[in-house]
């Protein structure tokens, strides 16, 4: 579904990402590991847009995306969450996962975002603010806006 070829990024002449090759299966979740500094922030910018790599590709589901703006890479169904949580604080968390929703039915995608709280195990909140969640509980919500891109 997602694979990277030999991706590099330099900055300044520091080597942040050398060659970084990976593959994601349809279906599966995958964990990219590394002590701080390995390069691991960086090959998502990568991959989500953010940052263009100066060699290598990244490929989503056999299609080149390689160097597509971030709400490009959003639109066909790659996102991604942030160290530190970035959601809409007056807004609620049912509002949060619904925000973005682009083409089909409201109804749907409601549906759609409070079997994903259920996944992440915040069912009971979707009218609570978003700004009066814990810093988990924030994280558990990018997670769920994220996977709303499916």
């Amino acid at each position: 579904m997602l694979e990277t070829r030999d991706l590099e990024k330099r900055f300044a002449g520091l080597r942040a990402v050398n060659g970084a090759s990976l593959r994601v299966e349809a279906g599966t979740i995958t964990a990219l590991i590394g002590p701080n500094g390995s390069g691991k922030t960086t090959t998502f910018d990568l991959i989500t847009g953010n940052v263009r790599p100066d060699a290598g590709t990244v490929r989503f589901e056999g299609r080149d995306i390689t160097g597509f703006p971030p709400w490009q890479v959003a639109r066909l169904g790659i996102g991604r969450t942030f160290q530190l949580p970035r959601l809409f604080a007056e807004m609620t968390v049912l509002e949060n996962l619904t925000a973005a929703v682009r083409g089909g039915s409201l109804r749907g995608a409601v549906r759609r975002a409070l079997d994903l709280l259920g996944f992440v195990g915040l069912d009971a909140l979707p009218h609570a603010a978003a700004a009066s969640l814990s810093y988990c509980q924030r994280k558990l919500v990018e997670l769920a806006r994220v996977l709303m891109l499916r």
